[in-house]
């Protein structure tokens, strides 16, 4: 059944290999003889030898190259027989001739190859007995490393764990001592508030001394005023007493009451001078409450400074520093609010000025100011804006809003928008505006005021040397 599958596969003219199914492998390119030709070459004989005869050809011819030379002598033997007719009695002799030398051969080969497999069979075992102690010896060794690496896992064991205690130890007497710290900036909180308000306090004080100070300045200029229109008349009272004096007998009576005009007149000057002498001693008076002013904001700074140390110290803490970040925010806005309610009140202010009729001499003096105050007012800002950056310095978030835009130079929007609504006004002092945010204000008006009186004192100097 497999026989006729295998020939409807390779067809009927192609020689099989009986143990493969395949065609069988050419024999040789000179003899060209297949077993289909020894087979038929051998069916004259007995079916016994013929059995005997195809199954030793068969073991031959499926032998390997080493039996090529046999091959070639069968097929050249059973190519004689067919041409001449040979008996299969001669041909079996010759073909076991052959085939016992073949055995021989064979089996000496067999036992040369069995001695050599047995020489290397004998060197694989010593050579895998050397590798087996050099394998042993290395197992040793790191079982004896591993050893020592187990103990020495051991013991920074120990040792972390010691650490680990340690920390913990720490880490309470760290919370100890950030209760504590927590204790005195609640502390020093408390005495910040009560700065504040005294500061706030010297703040109106303050301002109410500098309108105190305008006033006595409005009024000293009115006396300087009386007294510039009191010269002029006792000049023209000198000419008309000159022509009075060439014409006695007529106008002598005119005279006598000219005199009394003049008297009454130096009598109001002495008073105007002496109002002079007590606006003088108020102005040192509030020049002195100024200096202690100073100082108490001096003071006030050492203690920011302490502040803003224990703030640097307590930098770890981010609840607190969450809570400084919401109550600076909430300050800018204070202080952003607080400028708007003031620009208000200045605005109604400049209203009122705008409608009385002020002298155009006092109208250009106070441009003057005006003009002279615009430069200081962007560094005061700046100085306000620097107190509270460096008062909350380590709160990265307040930073950034205080540096969000390159156009406000380390302010907020809307601190920028302030800063801009104050450069447009025109009609009243920037001193007055700002005279709550910075007490060194009060110096600059001060000195803005000498350097008036200064003036007309010289007006006066200069007219009375005419």
């Amino acid at each position: 059944m497999g026989d006729r599958r295998d020939r409807n596969r390779w067809g009927p003219d192609v020689d099989l290999d009986t143990r493969t199914g395949h065609p069988a492998p050419e024999l040789g390119h000179e003899d060209q003889c297949t077993l289909r030709d020894i087979r038929n070459a051998m069916f004259d004989g007995t079916l016994q030898d013929k059995i005997m005869m195809l199954a030793e050809i068969e073991l031959i011819l499926q032998s390997g190259d080493e039996n090529r030379e046999l091959k070639q002598r069968i097929i050249r033997i059973t190519q004689v027989k067919q041409a001449m007719g040979q008996s299969n009695t001669r041909l079996v002799a010759f073909v076991k001739m052959q085939q016992d030398g073949f055995h021989v051969a064979k089996k000496k080969a067999a036992n040369e190859k069995s001695r050599k497999l047995e020489d290397s069979v004998a060197a694989a075992h010593s050579t895998a007995r050397d590798q087996i102690a050099a394998l042993e010896s290395q197992a040793k060794e790191q079982l004896d490393k591993a050893r020592a690496e187990i103990d020495s896992i051991r013991l920074i064991e120990t040792q972390t764990q010691d650490q680990v205690d340690k920390a913990l130890a720490d880490m309470e007497m760290l919370r100890a001592q950030n209760e504590k710290v927590r204790q005195d900036l609640l502390a020093l909180r408390r005495a910040e508030q009560v700065l504040r308000k005294d500061s706030e306090a010297l703040r109106k004080e303050i301002a109410r001394l500098k309108k105190d100070v305008q006033i006595q300045t409005t009024l000293r200029r009115n006396a300087v005023n009386e007294t510039e229109e009191i010269r002029l008349e006792l000049t023209e009272l000198s000419t008309q007493q000159i022509s009075l004096a060439k014409d006695n007998s007529k106008h002598r009576h005119t005279l006598k009451i000219w005199e009394a005009r003049v008297i009454a007149l130096t009598e109001e000057r002495e008073a105007a001078l002496k109002q002079v002498q007590e606006l003088d001693g108020k102005y040192f008076s509030a020049r002195v409450w100024q200096k202690a002013a100073k100082d108490r904001e001096a003071d006030l700074k050492l203690k920011k400074a302490r502040i803003r140390q224990l703030l640097k110290a307590n930098d770890e803490n981010e609840e607190h520093t969450a809570k400084l970040q919401s109550e600076a925010e909430e300050r800018v806005q204070d202080l952003v609010v607080q400028h708007e309610a003031e620009i208000h009140d200045r605005d109604e202010f400049i209203a009122k000025l705008q409608q009385k009729n002020v002298p155009k001499k006092k109208l250009k003096h106070q441009l003057k100011v005006l003009e002279d105050e615009k430069g200081t007012v962007e560094k005061r800002f700046e100085a306000l804006c620097d107190y509270y950056r460096n008062l909350y310095g380590r709160n990265k978030s307040l930073v950034k809003v205080l540096t969000k835009s390159e156009e406000a130079k380390g302010y907020s929007f809307k601190a920028v928008a302030l800063r801009k609504k104050i450069w447009k006004m025109k009609g009243s002092t920037l001193e007055s505006i700002f005279e709550d945010l910075d007490p060194d204000s009060s110096s600059s008006s001060e000195s803005q005021t000498s350097e008036a009186e200064a003036d007309v004192k010289s007006e006066e100097s200069g007219k009375e040397s005419d």
